[in-house]
């Protein structure tokens, strides 16, 4: 249960710290695209790259909640014991 209660709470931290820096790099971009110059415009283009670039990362702390190795783990040991536990009444059945 710690593990897994770990791996939540290290999820939850990320996205914080994700939508945070998102956020800012949204206002950002915003005051950028209010200015009229050149090297604005493309500020402004490479702050956007920056956020897309944020918001597709899926790895380490970013990983989809079941391919987390913490929660396969957790699955796996849950699947061993509940199919030990399931043996003895398939071997009843035949």
């Amino acid at each position: 249960m710690l593990i897994l209660g770990s791996a939540l709470y290290l999820r939850h931290v990320a996205e914080q710290a994700r939508i945070n820096v998102l956020k800012q790099l949204a206002s950002v971009q915003l005051a950028l695209s209010m200015s009229k110059g050149e090297s604005e415009k493309a500020l402004t283009e490479h702050v956007g790259q920056a956020i897309e670039r944020i918001k597709a990362i899926n790895h380490g702390a970013y990983l989809p909640f079941m391919q987390e190795p913490a929660v396969q783990t957790i699955l796996w040991l849950f699947g061993i014991w509940g199919g030990g536990t399931l043996l003895p009444y398939l071997a009843l059945l035949g």
